[in-house]
């Protein structure tokens, strides 16, 4: 068997919504009926076929072979198995996802990780804002798993994060860890403005000192006696 790999045609006008591409809505469909599926296009639908070259026929194994912000929810409430994105990843990467791993070579957009339960998210550009996070107007961000970013990312890394670990190897923004209520956030560049910003509880692992700590915790002096810091 090899990777069922979709292979992205030319850049789309509008926003594409991949969540039906999913190893659990796959497993036992044939590429015709793969091809056939429709994708949500801006305010249109799209065929699979008329977006992506499609091959390959192990749905345990999807690779996108891409490069375009405008690919969102890759990975949506993925419940076990692979995804590769060789290239960029728009928005919602791994929404509400539940097991398996998500990797992606470029970049990815907005809310990477949010929501997610348990599994793997790896990725080897930079993030946006909001990694691991909760979607607007709810309370309850990442819930489990692994979120490992080798660039930068955005603000609100880990807002209302209740579980789970994310890893940032360069740089992150403001309020990182901002509302977070348990889990651990380590990042070994620097932080942005209102670190910990109305933090309750969980763990910052900084490998730089941080220009300035949140003044909206309940004792910043506690903020920094709980955290380690290695120089």
């Amino acid at each position: 068997m090899s990777a069922l790999t979709f292979s992205l045609k030319q850049t789309p006008a509008q926003r594409l919504d991949l969540s039906p591409l999913v190893s659990q809505n796959l497993q036992g469909l044939s590429l015709a009926e793969i091809a056939a599926l429709e994708l949500q296009n801006g305010k249109a639908k799209r065929r699979v076929d008329e977006v992506f070259s499609i091959s390959g026929d192990d749905a345990q194994d999807i690779v996108f072979n891409a490069s375009s912000d405008k690919l969102d929810f890759i990975g949506k409430q993925l419940d076990g198995g692979r995804i590769t994105v060789n290239g960029d990843a728009g928005a919602y990467l791994g929404l509400n996802m539940k097991n398996g791993a998500i990797v992606v070579t470029g970049n990815s957009g907005i809310y990477s990780g949010c929501e997610m339960k348990n599994g793997l998210i790896e990725i080897h550009g930079n993030a946006g804002d909001f990694i691991g996070g909760a979607l607007p107007g709810n309370k309850q961000g990442m819930k489990g798993g692994t979120i490992l970013v080798k660039g930068n990312a955005g603000a609100r890394v880990g807002d209302h994060m209740r579980r789970g670990q994310i890893l940032i190897e360069g740089n992150a923004g403001d309020y990182c860890g901002s509302r977070m209520l348990a889990g651990t956030i380590a990042v070994m560049g620097d932080t942005g403005r209102f670190l910990g910003y109305a933090m309750r509880r969980g763990t910052l692992l900084l490998w730089k000192q941080p220009r300035c700590l949140s003044g909206h915790v309940t004792s910043s002096r506690r903020l920094v006696d709980r955290h380690q810091f290695q120089s």
